[in-house]
C-alpha cells in the first residue's frame, strides 16, 4: 500500500531544518537590540484593522524600511509630541 506522500502527485522537497535554520545566520536565538533608542527590543502584538495593516506595509515598501519600524516610528513621533 502507498502513502499519501507517494499518491500525491504535489510532493514537495522537505528540507531539513538544520539547511534552513544555519543560511546565512538567518535565524537567530538571540533577542533583537535596538542600538539607536531603547535598547533590548521585546516583541509585542497588537490589533489594528486591516486597511491600517495594509497602509503600513505599503509604506513601508516605499520608504525601505521594515513594518515594525514603521510602526516605531509612528509612536515616538507620538510620544515626543506629548512631551
Amino acid at each position: 500500500m502507498k502513502t499519501v506522500h507517494e499518491r500525491s502527485p504535489l510532493r514537495r522537497a522537505v528540507k531539513p531544518v538544520e539547511s534552513i535554520s544555519k543560511r546565512s545566520g538567518e535565524m537567530s536565538t538571540k533577542p533583537q537590540v535596538d542600538k539607536t533608542t531603547y535598547g533590548q527590543v521585546v516583541k509585542y502584538t497588537t490589533h489594528l484593522p486591516e486597511e491600517m495593516v495594509r497602509q503600513i506595509k505599503v509604506y513601508a515598501v516605499q520608504s525601505n524600511l521594515k513594518d515594525y519600524e514603521v510602526v516605531l516610528k509612528a509612536l515616538q513621533a507620538l510620544f515626543d509630541k506629548k512631551e
